[in-house]
């Protein structure tokens, strides 16, 4: 089993557990931007057959990694910034199965 581990410091893990006292890191990703990561999702958003890694940020900013069939690692694939800090991301169809909608929860963004 594999697990998908985010930091507040911004940065996010693959862990594979191989047994019940067993753990291996496959990866860790140093921060994309500097901001707590407040929420991440992993689901195929591209219809590539691979996860992709979603990541939402207090500072309004979503991030989307993507593996390639030849890495093991996933490398950004698209970013975009908000004013209002993410608190949730959740995918989904809503009336058509070639579009995947992206939602996002959202609060406004306060400086600390």
């Amino acid at each position: 089993m594999d697990v998908l581990v985010g930091f507040t410091n911004g940065s996010f893990s693959l862990i594979r557990l191989t047994s019940t006292t067993r753990h291996t890191l496959m990866w860790t990703l140093p921060p994309p931007i500097s901001s707590p990561l407040s929420c991440l999702l992993s689901m195929d958003v591209s219809n590539d057959g691979l996860a992709d890694v979603l990541l939402g940020f207090e500072n309004g900013t979503l991030s989307v990694y993507s593996f390639d069939i030849n890495e093991d690692i996933p490398t950004l694939s698209f970013s975009h910034h908000q004013n209002e800090a993410i608190k949730g991301i959740a995918c989904g169809v809503v009336n058509t199965p070639v579009f995947i909608i992206i939602f996002v929860v959202v609060e406004p963004y306060c400086e600390y």
